[in-house]
């Protein structure tokens, strides 16, 4: 409202002040027993005093996911033996395409992944664009044999 007397506006009133901010201790960790040390889980809900809850883990097979080409789209599960890629009926992954020779390429297990190999097929095995004889596949890689496209995701 305005001042009658003044014919002024009307002015803010004035902010209140809390004071000066009360000082915060230090946080010190408290040196943990030996028995609690050995228990990382346990340390760690005692000496916060918030409780910790273990998480599951959800894991997924190393896979193969045809993303083009006939039977698409799909998911291949890699075992931990070697398999066989192509269009025989003998082979362990089967694509009914003409652009596969009849067995393919190979895919290596190992420890840290899977492998490809070429098996010397008419239309070459094509990793990330490049045709290679032998490769290690790594998470997001994109393997193209003929007209079929597949994408290789690492397991967790």
């Amino acid at each position: 409202m305005a001042d009658p007397q003044n014919n002024q506006p009307p002015t803010a009133a004035p902010r209140s002040t809390l004071g000066p901010r009360p000082e915060v201790p230090a946080v010190r960790h408290a040196q943990l027993p030996a028995d609690l040390v050995a228990d990382p889980l346990a340390a760690l809900t005692s000496a916060n005093e918030i409780p910790v809850l273990p998480v599951q883990s959800v894991s997924r097979p190393c896979m193969l996911q045809q993303v083009r080409g006939p039977l698409a789209p799909q998911f291949i599960e890699l075992r931990d033996a070697d398999m066989i890629l192509g269009r025989a009926d003998d082979v362990d992954v089967r694509i009914p395409s003409s652009a596969l020779s009849r067995r393919h390429m190979r895919i290596e297990s190992y420890a840290f992944g899977h492998r490809v190999v070429d098996l010397d097929s008419a239309n070459g095995v094509f990793l990330n664009e490049v045709r290679v004889h032998s490769a290690v596949m790594r998470d997001g890689d994109v393997l193209q044999l003929g007209n079929v496209v597949l994408l290789y995701h690492e397991g967790r």
